[in-house]
């Protein structure tokens, strides 16, 4: 919001100061604002994220170009293919650099889902495993009172016979 609300405070800008003192001011932002890219990449570099290191050298290579066209057209550097063209050449690598960048991060994400995908799996798997040996166990505890079942019934069975025998002989 910052950036954006300066962007529009200089539009409005324009229409009282002088071009020279807007272009100034203009120019001030935008270099404030690749210090401040450039700082942002070198953080994320130094704390270890490689995508932090195709963009800052992306950057880099956007701002050599930048100063290299600019500094021929002061006359500082000779004019050649390089100096004349350093804006759209530095503008290419730092394309090529960020789709780089955006291809690790894909892989990386596809790798870090695969993962997580793996451990989801493996721990289902031992659920089902805990699961499975849970229902083992309460289907052996219902196959042996089933049995107990069985031979109580045959029991009384008997007993019945031997019940009705007795009435039968009196």
């Amino acid at each position: 919001v910052g950036v954006v609300g300066v962007g529009l405070l200089l539009c409005f800008a324009s229409f009282i100061l002088t071009y020279h003192s807007v272009i100034r001011l203009a120019a001030g932002i935008v270099i404030f604002g690749c210090v401040c890219c450039l700082a942002a990449g070198l953080w994320g570099w130094r704390k270890g994220l490689v995508e932090a290191r195709y963009y800052t050298i992306a950057w880099i290579s956007l701002i050599l170009g930048s100063i290299s066209m600019g500094l021929s057209r002061f006359g500082v550097l000779p004019a050649n293919f390089l100096t004349q063209n350093g804006l759209q050449i530095g503008s290419a690598f730092e394309v090529i650099l960020l789709s780089l960048a955006l291809a690790y991060r894909l892989k990386s994400l596809q790798e870090d889902n695969l993962r997580i995908q793996q451990q989801a799996g493996e721990e289902l798997q031992g659920k089902v495993a805990d699961a499975t040996a849970e229902l083992r166990k309460e289907k052996d505890a219902a196959d042996l009172l089933r049995s107990e079942a069985e031979q109580h019934s045959a029991a009384l069975e008997v007993l019945d016979q031997q019940k009705t025998a007795f009435f039968q002989n009196i």
